[in-house]
């Protein structure tokens, strides 16, 4: 420790007032790699996606009066820039930005969080979406940053200086482009028909290590078997129920802020009627007039055609009294309408494995105006 000690306060001696830029970019580097290499803990963590990275927990290397003295060194080179923070190697700018400002712990990391843009985790984006900011020189990424509550600012610990808010080429790190970074958007995947005995397990595609997930769903259709950090494990109620549920996601940060919302739909029994859609057509010239079109006419013959239900071994349509079934099948069914020129239609199907009867869509097929 008294080696970096000393060798520190002789960089800081011969380059106070002698090289207009004292934390270049080499002695950054230098001085990251130094301090990353020689002390700390490793501690791994995982990226919103799940790959794993190291970082290390640091100790404090310097002193009161040496803090000191580089706060102060960048409050005269930097003035219009704001210190929240001390300097101190317990961390950098790659553990404030993507580990601390993410309700992580304090660490210091290196260019070791990489994963966290390169597995998909986060994604490009705009300056007015950033939830992060890449410093880049020479193709290197060299610095990070974390847009600032204050508009038009940003927040990042200087190597092992002070943290600090800044306009966004207002730094060290000079020469700099930049690529900016969002949290890509968490979307859930798994089975969309459960049945029977069967259970269903459904992950979220994305979800930070230090972010809380609360799930519900719908207990009348679905009961819980085990769950994850990241998933849940559901099956029917019992094994005749069938209904059409919604599970949701609710992604709350460190301090109990929702995040994001995010929505699956179940078919329980059978296809979700979500997942179900019926078209009708004119049967004289095929003219769609449902679900877009002019609608029925009075004492005329249509085709209602069904998507989206082809897990059903049997289907059952059920027009009301106003719509007169000629000829059917899983498919389609072959109508005529009455003098009224508008109707009801539902329509039931059956998956094998389960035999239940679900109602899979219930349509108004109104007359044309």
């Amino acid at each position: 420790m008294n080696w970096i000690y000393r060798l520190i306060c002789s960089v800081l001696l011969t380059t106070y007032f002698a090289v207009p830029n004292m934390y270049s970019f080499t002695y950054d580097f230098e001085w990251n790699e130094v301090l990353y290499q020689t002390q700390g803990n490793s501690l791994m963590l995982y990226t919103p996606k799940g790959t794993q990275y190291q970082v290390v927990e640091m100790g404090e290397a310097f002193s009161t009066y040496l803090i000191y003295e580089i706060n102060s060194y960048y409050s005269y080179r930097y003035p219009q820039a704001t210190r929240l923070g001390d300097t101190t190697t317990h961390y950098n700018c790659r553990g404030y930005a993507w580990v601390m400002s993410e309700g992580g712990p304090t660490c210091w990391g290196y260019l070791n969080v990489s994963p966290n843009w390169t597995d998909g985790s986060y994604v490009t984006t705009s300056s007015t979406l950033a939830d992060k900011v890449e410093y880049i020189v020479n193709g290197e990424h060299i610095h990070s940053a974390i847009p600032s509550s204050m508009s038009g600012k940003y927040e990042s610990k200087w190597g092992y200086g002070p943290l600090m808010r800044h306009a966004l080429n207002y730094t060290p790190y000079s020469g700099s482009t930049y690529i900016y970074y969002k949290h890509a958007a968490p979307t859930l995947s798994g089975t969309n028909m459960i049945g029977g005995s069967e259970t269903g397990t459904y992950t979220l595609s994305c979800k930070p290590q230090y972010q809380n997930v609360i799930w519900s769903y719908d207990t009348s259709l679905l009961t819980q078997t085990a769950t994850t950090d990241r998933s849940i494990t559901l099956r029917p109620r019992t094994t005749t129920t069938a209904g059409d549920a919604t599970l949701t996601a609710r992604i709350y940060d460190a301090s109990g802020t929702l995040k994001e919302t995010v929505n699956y739909y179940i078919g329980v029994g059978g296809p979700h009627y979500r997942d179900v859609s019926i078209v009708v057509k004119r049967s004289s010239d095929g003219t769609t007039v449902y679900p877009s079109g002019t609608g029925l006419s009075p004492n005329s013959y249509y085709y209602a055609y069904l998507s989206g239900a082809s897990a059903c071994s049997s289907i059952t349509w059920s027009p009301d009294s106003h719509l007169q079934n000629l000829q059917s099948n899983n498919d389609m069914m072959y109508f005529k309408t009455d003098s009224q020129g508008w109707g009801m239609l539902e329509v039931y199907g059956t998956v094998s494995r389960y035999g239940i009867s679900k109602r899979l869509s219930g349509v108004t097929l109104y007359g044309g105006y």
